[in-house]
């Protein structure tokens, strides 16, 4: 009984830790979009922008980028259809080049003139995206982007509100690759994080088991890194220490064990003294009810204590 306490202790822990890692990722992107959506509404950036006229567009913006990565941004960007670098607001001086073979998203958010959000890889790695159609006169002159990274920072915030231990791992992506890259990890640097030591590495969330790591144990689960179209991009592996639940465990079992001796002792106990104090007096009293209605009058009456 104990046991399954601590098993569905330690599945509640992993299950809302997913949960909650996913509704994170939904949340930064939320943000993102929140601001692309402010950024692509304002009459002065979208009509200098639809101009062409990049250098008027960086003096407006540039100035500002240093309170939006002091939120946490560390992306914001113009492009022009389907995918062409227009301006970096945080990198002023590298525009021009097209992104159309690995930012998808722009690519969609372009073509099909909708908001695209979620977690996508770039040239700065892998990040939390908003990409938003800017339209000028209702007609859709390019894209405006935030975005957030998404590694060691998203990793270490997470752990200090839930206290699960968090690896981001990415999946090969090289022509006949397998396995996985670790992208960021507070799990100890001597604990192998390889798909041949997580062995249940499957696509779908899971549990792993249970794996000792620095003298303590941990149970282990995984599930799904998603990309912005759901496509599967690698995996989270969460973990939750169970050292302390299973000391509880153990004497919560030595206390059980010790009661339920003490109980057989007592009922030992009982059990004799019963048989002692009213079991044989009535079986002599029996005894002698049968021998005098048998005729042998010359039995003698047992006595009962007083």
């Amino acid at each position: 009984f104990v046991g399954n306490l601590v098993e569905q202790n330690v599945a509640g822990r992993l299950e809302a830790g997913s949960r909650q890692f996913s509704a994170e990722i939904q949340a930064q992107s939320q943000r993102a979009l929140s601001l692309a959506r402010f950024v692509a509404a304002v009459p002065s950036f979208t009509s200098t922008f639809a101009s062409g006229d990049r250098t008027a567009l960086a003096d407006l913006l540039v100035p500002t980028f240093a309170a939006v990565k002091a939120d946490g941004f560390d992306q914001f960007q113009y492009h022009s259809a389907p995918a062409t670098s227009f301006l970096r607001v945080h990198k002023a001086e590298k525009f021009g080049d097209d992104l159309s073979s690995f930012r998808k998203t722009v690519v969609e958010a372009n073509t099909k003139g909708r908001e695209v959000t979620g977690l996508e890889s770039g040239v700065a790695g892998i990040g939390i995206r908003a990409v938003v159609p800017v339209r000028a006169e209702k007609k859709q002159v390019g894209t405006v982007e935030f975005g957030l990274a998404f590694g060691k920072d998203f990793v270490t915030d997470f752990t200090a509100r839930t206290g699960l231990k968090v690896a981001l791992l990415l999946a090969e992506t090289r022509p006949g690759q397998t396995g996985v890259t670790p992208l960021a990890s507070n799990f100890p640097s001597g604990f192998d994080l390889s798909a041949a030591n997580l062995t249940g590495l499957s696509g779908e969330a899971s549990r792993l088991g249970i794996f000792a790591i620095e003298g303590r144990n941990w149970s282990l689960a995984d599930q799904p890194l998603l990309d912005f179209s759901g496509k599967r991009i690698g995996s989270v592996i969460l973990g939750v220490d169970r050292t302390d639940l299973e000391a509880v465990r153990t004497n919560a079992v030595a206390v059980f064990s010790a009661i339920a001796g003490l109980l057989l002792l007592g009922g030992g106990l009982m059990i004799w003294w019963l048989n002692r104090e009213v079991g044989a007096p009535i079986v002599r009293l029996t005894d002698a009810v049968a021998r005098i209605t048998g005729g042998d009058l010359d039995t003698p009456t047992p006595k009962t204590n007083s």
